[in-house]
Parts: C-alpha cells; structure tokens; sequence
C-alpha cells in the first residue's frame, strides 16, 4: 500500500455540525476499497484564489485526509464521489509528493 493525501472541498452552504455526515462516506470508501485512513483534519472555509465552475463556486469547506490504498485502487476510489453534489472537488496525491512539495516550499 501506498500513502496517499486527498483534499477534498464540499459545498459552503453545508453547515457546521453537518460536515461529519459529509466526511464519513469518505471515510466508508477507504475502506471499501481496502485502504487505511491515517488522519483526517478540517482546514475550514476558505476562498478560492479565483472562482471556478462558470463562476458557481467562490468558497468552500476543506477537508485533507492522509491515507493508506493499493495504487490500482485510487482512480476507483476518486470515481466514488464523481457524482456527490455536495462535493465540489477532489484532488489526491501520493503522500510522499505531498511531502516534497512542502519541503520545496519551505526551502
């Protein structure tokens, strides 16, 4: 297994004490598809640099998960939520490209 990091943005409008009923399908999939879930962490509501989707979406609610999946699994696993509407995007990187661009960054 590899390690995987996934950013996944969910709607504004959702409310606070709703984001868990949000995150636990995420969670659900993980294990579907026979991986291990290391972390979850809320980065909370942030604005996009640029709004995106013909303009639709200007914020969004953040969620980073840090993960554990077989690589053959992945593309299945970002498939699962091609059609949630409340998530406006997903992006997953191999946890330790995720590494190296912060120590790029820092450097």
């Amino acid at each position: 297994m590899k390690k995987y990091e996934a950013i996944i943005i969910l709607k504004k409008q959702i409310e606070d004490a709703d984001i868990d009923k949000h995150v636990e399908p995420v969670r659900k999939a993980v294990e579907k598809f026979e991986g291990d879930l290391h972390a979850v962490t809320r980065m909370g509501r942030l604005t996009f640099a640029r709004p995106f989707k013909a303009g639709k979406y200007e914020s969004g609610i953040y969620i980073l998960l840090s993960f554990s999946m077989t690589p053959d699994k992945v593309e299945s696993f970002k498939d699962e939520f091609k059609y949630n509407d409340d998530i406006v995007r997903i992006q997953i990187v191999k946890g330790d490209k995720a590494k190296k661009d912060k120590e790029t960054q820092t450097a």
